[in-house]
């Protein structure tokens, strides 16, 4: 399943639903924390393949689609589960929210993780299997899964494939960026 989304035409502008989950297509991003070639293990001890996406605020497409997709994982969990248990939409945690790292001022930030390994591939679709090709700052698209958290507090992306389409990002910082940026790693 995984590899007919590194086969799909890109970009795609709308949200599939298959398997009661939203498969949602990002715009143009670039990656942090990259954990997509092993998995991290997390401090409940889990091992997840991982990575934080970072695009801008102009992209209002991705974030109005992102909205929609949540809109409707949000009335399809309520339809589908106990919907005692949800909270109002306006008090749902959505995955998405302002970007705390310095270099990316007006940019959103995304967290994206899994059990399995995501498939990464070349922007025709081909598996990369050099792994210093996609590494942070990788300017890429990503493709998840929207779930509802066992919670019923907000959603989560589970990350199925990342497109690479550019080499680095284009921002280039001065040492005192860099320095403070360092603080949150």
């Amino acid at each position: 399943m995984l590899n007919q989304h590194a086969t799909k035409q890109y970009p795609v502008k709308e949200i599939i639903m298959k398997n009661n989950y939203h498969i949602f297509y990002t715009g143009r991003g670039y990656l942090m924390f990259f954990h997509g070639w092993e998995p991290k293990k997390t401090q409940n001890g889990k091992e997840l393949f991982s990575t934080t996406f970072i695009f801008p605020k102009e992209d209002t497409a991705s974030y109005e689609r992102y909205k929609q997709a949540l809109r409707e994982a949000y009335d399809i969990a309520k339809q589908t589960q106990d919907s005692s248990d949800w909270p109002d939409f306006d008090k749902i945690v959505g995955p998405v929210r302002d970007c705390r790292s310095p270099r990316y001022p007006n940019h959103w930030e995304l967290f994206a993780s899994s059990k399995f390994m995501p498939v990464i591939a070349d922007r025709q679709g081909n598996p990369i299997k050099d792994r210093s090709l996609v590494r942070d700052g990788s300017v890429v698209q990503l493709v998840m899964k929207l779930y509802p958290q066992n919670t019923h507090q907000g959603f989560g992306f589970s990350l199925d494939c990342v497109r690479k389409l550019e080499d680095e990002s284009p921002h280039k910082l001065s040492a005192e960026q860099l320095a403070e940026a360092d603080r949150y790693l």
